[in-house]
């Protein structure tokens, strides 16, 4: 008889959504907030969608992401 095992994983994330409307097309907008964050020792998974990315930290990171994505967005404002 074959046993089977089930593995549970429960996370606590905060889920950011960017308001930038890209092309999906579009080359690099992933890859700058995830650096972004990455640089900031913030982990972050990602859900492009068709009209804005998702973007899941965890909960404890959640202020600090907020502050670096609108950091990189000031940065960056001319580009948009």
């Amino acid at each position: 008889m074959q046993k089977s095992l089930i593995f549970i994983s429960l996370i606590f994330a905060s889920w950011i959504t960017l308001e930038v409307h890209s092309s999906s097309a579009a080359v690099g907008l992933t890859a700058a907030f995830s650096q972004a964050l990455g640089n900031a020792n913030i982990s972050c998974n990602v859900v492009a969608a068709y009209l804005h990315d998702h973007i899941f930290v965890d909960e404890n990171d959640a202020l600090k992401a907020m502050d670096v994505l609108l950091k990189l967005k000031e940065e960056n404002k001319n580009s948009l």
